[in-house]
């Protein structure tokens, strides 16, 4: 009978450290995960971002007003691409790419993307549903404008009447993809 009772004491005593080495690592584990995204859940300050990139649409449509921009007809391009635009002027700096605007087929449509690059990589994408019409291209003109860091959004604005039903951050990625390609497309055409 000591025996037995021995044995089950000994045993509770196994299952009870046990269990608190099984709560210390979980304890561990989840001290683990708050650190890690702590530490890669880099918080972006979308205020300060938008502010750098509306200066540097500024600085970019100052430098470029002496410019002619490089006109590539979109014909050759891929289907969809050629369908949506007619033509795409690209404006050189320093041998890059800093901005990139598309023009539609006449009488069809009057909406054009802007693209702003920094260091290659897509700062701002801008939609005017009227391109045409100038505009001084101040932060309420732009109907849409989206603004992008590393090759993610960042922040989007929306004064354009129009209403969104597409999937969140969808036009977003989309107009990222586009404005890849265009530097591609520019490339191409060296």
């Amino acid at each position: 009978m000591c025996a037995l009772a021995s044995g089950l004491l000994f045993s509770c005593g196994q299952k009870k450290q046990a269990k608190e080495e099984n709560t210390t690592q979980t304890d561990t584990t989840a001290k683990d995960t708050k650190e890690t995204t702590t530490s890669n859940d880099t918080t972006v300050d979308k205020e300060k971002v938008v502010a750098a990139h509306n200066n540097l649409r500024s600085e970019i449509e100052t430098k470029i007003k002496e410019i002619k921009p490089i006109e590539v007809s979109t014909k050759e391009l891929r289907e969809k691409v050629k369908q949506k635009w007619s033509k795409i002027e690209f404006y050189v700096l320093d041998n890059q790419v800093v901005r990139v605007k598309t023009y539609p087929h006449e009488n069809i449509s009057k909406r054009t993307e802007e693209f702003y690059f920094k260091d290659g990589k897509l700062a701002i994408a801008t939609i005017e549903d009227d391109g045409s019409a100038p505009k001084d291209k101040e932060k309420g003109s732009i109907e849409k404008a989206y603004y992008y860091q590393d090759d993610k959004l960042v922040s989007e604005v929306n004064n354009s009447k129009e209403a969104e039903f597409n999937i969140k951050n969808s036009e977003a990625e989309e107009l990222l993809q586009e404005a890849k390609e265009y530097l591609e497309v520019y490339k191409s055409k060296k």
